[in-house]
């Protein structure tokens, strides 16, 4: 009898970390959108945060890239890109990501000069949409 009762209780506990597990994965993660408006094309843009960074390798003028990410560390972004025809790097560093149980669209848009502006907002979860 308690040879069946850990066995059931050893396949609940295993059924139930599964369909977190999945429920966590279908949660998706933060969005980072980068739109360059600076006139120039963007090489080798690297933006990381505490530890975990992304990349991309080309962003051309007026145009907008998309990455979904997720990292478990909050902190600072920074932001690092070359532009092309230019042998020097340029830096940010600014904004906050925070991980949790939120999804945020953090926004960024490079502006002549090496600016950066930052913005976030939350992302519409599943649970929030209106039937």
């Amino acid at each position: 009898m308690g040879r069946w009762l850990l066995l059931a209780l050893v396949v609940v506990a295993a059924w139930y970390g599964w369909t977190q597990h999945d429920r966590w994965r279908a949660r998706g993660g933060d969005e980072l959108v980068f739109r360059n408006r600076t006139g120039a094309t963007l090489e080798r843009m690297r933006v990381s945060v505490h530890g975990h960074a992304w990349a991309i390798e080309r962003l051309a003028p007026d145009t907008t890239v998309r990455l979904v990410v997720r990292s478990e560390e909050d902190g600072p972004f920074q932001l690092e890109w070359r532009v092309a025809g230019i042998d020097r790097e340029s830096s940010w560093r600014g904004g906050t990501y925070t991980h949790g149980p939120l999804r945020m669209r953090h926004r960024f848009e490079l502006t002549p000069g090496e600016g950066v502006v930052w913005t976030s907002e939350r992302l519409e979860s599943r649970t929030d949409a209106k039937p």
